[in-house]
């Protein structure tokens, strides 16, 4: 499987998934995961898995803004293809904000390319309550289906529970998609004491911190407040729940109950990937409508 992770929007989860995908190809195919970061700006995906993936080959940050960079990503996935022609290996692409209309323009080519290896291609859709995460998913969809084998609708929980999503609940994209056998899930928030284990909070201010002193305008402050007392480094999931990290009880069931929700639904992914059915009425809703040439 192609796993990318998008919502097109910054702020909406999409390196948080990208994250609980990692860890979900990780366990499933006994390692055998190959993390892009195509964040190049804050790439914290990449930040957080360097050092935890034995083949450095299997994870690389790629600008994807570019042709080259396109072109980059299908050598690599030849590249690891080529030297595990009969291993199970998915590969977990984390997209910036902003990208849409790259990967629109980008999409088909990366299609083609990649055909010949028989990899699917699955889009992870993280949106937020607002109607932007509903209007970038329309387009992208409208001008990508053809090139797509799933999609996955996540409603990241962060933002409210399931009323808050209304826009997107009674749209009728909505009812197309699923119509169509897309996957709707939901992304629960995960508990603010865990984020020290995956995510950095402390960030060097040395020069602004001298610029206040010499300035005299306060007295410089620790940005980012440890809720747990965790000062080790932040690690991926799937190192997290090694036992010989030590932990609180509370937050690893917390953590452990967080991650198998997120992999029942990719697992749930999976299965209708395998079914094609997404695929199979795309092709058909297209013949239906060559009256709509903007769409289809």
């Amino acid at each position: 499987m192609i796993y990318f992770s998008s919502g097109d929007k910054g702020g909406v989860g999409k390196s948080l998934l990208a994250n609980a995908l990692i860890n979900y190809s990780y366990i499933k195919n006994e390692k055998g995961v190959v993390v892009i970061d195509a964040d190049t700006r804050n790439s914290d995906v990449f930040r957080l898995h360097k050092n935890y993936l034995s083949d450095k080959k299997y994870i690389r940050q790629i600008e994807l803004s570019s042709k080259d960079g396109w072109i980059d990503l299908e050598d690599t996935i030849e590249t690891i293809y080529l030297e595990n022609p009969n291993i199970d290996i998915d590969f977990v692409i984390s997209l910036p904000a902003g990208i849409g209309g790259t990967f629109i323009s980008e999409l088909e080519m990366f299609h083609k390319a990649i055909a010949k290896y028989n990899q699917k291609i699955v889009l992870f859709w993280s949106m937020d309550t607002g109607i932007d995460s509903i209007n970038l998913l329309k387009i992208t969809f409208l001008e990508c289906y053809n090139f797509i084998d799933h999609i996955v609708i996540v409603k990241n929980l962060y933002f409210g529970e399931n009323d808050n999503f209304y826009l997107w609940n009674d749209s009728n994209l909505r009812i197309l998609l699923l119509g169509l056998g897309a996957t709707e899930a939901d992304m629960p928030s995960l508990n603010v004491r865990l984020i020290p284990y995956y995510k950095k909070l402390r960030f060097d201010e040395t020069y602004i911190k001298d610029i206040i002193a010499k300035n005299n305008i306060a007295n410089p402050q620790i940005i980012g407040k440890n809720y747990n007392n965790y000062t080790g480094e932040p690690m991926p999931f799937f190192k997290l729940m090694d036992d010989d990290i030590e932990m609180m009880g509370s937050i690893r069931n917390r953590l452990k109950i967080w991650l198998d929700t997120m992999s029942e639904t990719f697992r749930i992914a999976d299965e209708k990937i395998k079914l094609g059915k997404f695929k199979e009425k795309c092709s058909a809703l297209r013949k239906s409508c060559k009256t709509h040439p903007r769409v289809w």
